[in-house]
């Protein structure tokens, strides 16, 4: 139930903030491009939707029927059937209109199996696709050769709190489109782009080699299919600085602080309750460590700056706050000022002794004193309230949990309690805390409520 728990959670979040008709899904790029990478390509005018029978737990699905079709790929004949999802939240539906034409592409799981379109094709209403009919009438055209093309521009990334910054196209940047029998080279030009013509159709790996102090937000090489004489790829990279930090940690006795966790965060966020991103490297066996790809702003670098639940849970590495080079106070830390893509040595971190681990145990009750069994139980940071500190605890017929906890550091244990036969019923949340563990703390006491307010 804690798994399930915590992923309804993120759920909720995400779906607070993404787009009510956003779809996970690659766009499919200029019609040279798209008109390869499905297995039927027509135009037609909508005569019908209707709804399918479900099948599953997906979405609705809807029976699109095409009449005065004009076949350009893989598909015969004056009508055309095709499935899209219904419009939703997350849908990858295509909002077709009955009445209207569409230059239509169309991807098939299988031979034989119905034609499918989402929203991700080249799909679109034939007013739009002045580009997709004038490629369409160069198929004829015997002398058309494979090309590759895009742009390469460097962009920085923004922050909740703060925009990012779009330096635009970079030039002179070389491209190697190679495979086990040839390749090929070209360099943007002052506006960012390039384009490679004239290669036969092929397999190829494209690489770019980006300049020492920028590097690719996604894979510098990418596969590249030019199965036909008229296929092309757009393949496009965005850039940003490539700042490094490098350093050593030290324990308390002198010796390297092998396989310790470092956590890197902007400054701005050191104080906030809010949610915060740390870029997060382990030491090697001689306590070295180098954080790389990172963009400029002024940051701060240390060991449990976020003690997140996925962290190693060796009760015996565990130290609380430390700033680099080994301070708690947060306005005492070094303070790295990445200005562009450029290195910054540090001199060693050393570590404080570990702090000490104890064992917090306690149950989760009814008001009747009886124990209250399948509740999550949680650890929390008292001021990053999202912050769990451990992996969630359900509760047992028994009512028990049990957290490792560490002096000097400060909690909050929450249950959720959902009493059963209530799906759909908002949990009932009780917290104690926050409190600092200075010894052996005594066992909690969690009381819930066996029904809902209200109810």
């Amino acid at each position: 139930m804690s798994a399930a728990f915590r992923f309804a959670l993120i759920l909720l979040v995400l779906a607070a903030a993404r787009d009510a008709h956003a779809c996970s899904c690659e766009q499919s790029g200029p019609p040279c491009q798209g008109f390869f990478q499905v297995q039927a390509v027509f135009a037609g005018t909508v005569r019908s939707i209707t709804p399918v029978e479900r099948t599953s737990m997906g979405p609705q699905n809807v029976r699109v029927e095409f009449e005065e079709v004009i076949a350009f790929r893989g598909v015969e004949g004056p009508t055309q059937t095709a499935m899209t999802s219904e419009a939703g939240v997350g849908s990858c539906a295509y909002p077709f209109k009955p009445g209207e034409r569409y230059v239509v592409y169309a991807s098939q799981q299988k031979p034989g199996a119905p034609l499918q379109v989402y929203i991700c094709s080249r799909t679109r209403p034939i007013a739009e696709a002045a580009d997709d009919l004038l490629f369409f009438k160069s198929l004829s055209n015997t002398t058309a050769g494979p090309r590759v093309f895009g742009s390469i521009t460097h962009r920085e990334p923004g922050t909740p709190t703060s925009d990012g910054r779009h330096y635009g196209p970079v030039a002179n940047v070389r491209l190697t489109l190679r495979n086990d029998t040839a390749s090929y080279q070209a360099a943007t030009d002052a506006t960012g782009r390039y384009e490679l013509t004239g290669v036969p159709p092929a397999s190829y790996q494209l690489t770019i080699e980006p300049p020492p102090e920028l590097v690719s937000y996604g894979r510098a090489t990418q596969t590249i299919d030019l199965g036909d004489s008229h296929s092309c790829a757009e393949e496009n990279f965005v850039l940003h600085f490539d700042g490094h930090i490098v350093g050593s940690i030290r324990s308390a006795t002198g010796g390297p602080a092998a396989s310790v966790l470092l956590q890197l965060m902007r400054v701005e966020d050191v104080d906030s309750s809010g949610l915060v991103e740390t870029i997060d490297v382990t030491a090697d066996a001689a306590g070295r460590f180098e954080f790389s790809e990172v963009t400029p702003a002024r940051y701060v670098l240390g060991v449990d700056l976020l003690k997140k639940s996925y962290m190693p849970s060796d009760p015996n590495a565990v130290f609380g706050p430390t700033y680099h080079p080994g301070t708690p106070d947060p306005l005492r830390a070094t303070i790295v000022d990445i200005r562009g893509g450029e290195r910054h040595d540090l001199a060693p971190m050393t570590l404080p002794i570990p702090l000490r681990a104890h064992r917090l145990t306690g149950t989760v009750k009814y008001a009747d004193g009886t124990p209250a069994a399948g509740a999550t139980v949680m650890l929390g940071d008292p001021v990053k309230k999202w912050l769990e500190l451990a992996e969630p605890f359900e509760t047992d017929a028994s009512g028990t949990f049990s957290f490792v906890v560490h002096e000097r550091l400060s909690y909050i244990v929450s249950a959720y309690w959902r009493p059963p036969n209530t799906r759909g019923v908002r949990p009932i949340v009780t917290a104690v805390g926050p409190f600092v563990v200075t010894n052996t703390p005594a066992p909690l006491e969690i009381i819930v409520a066996r029904t809902p307010p209200g109810r």
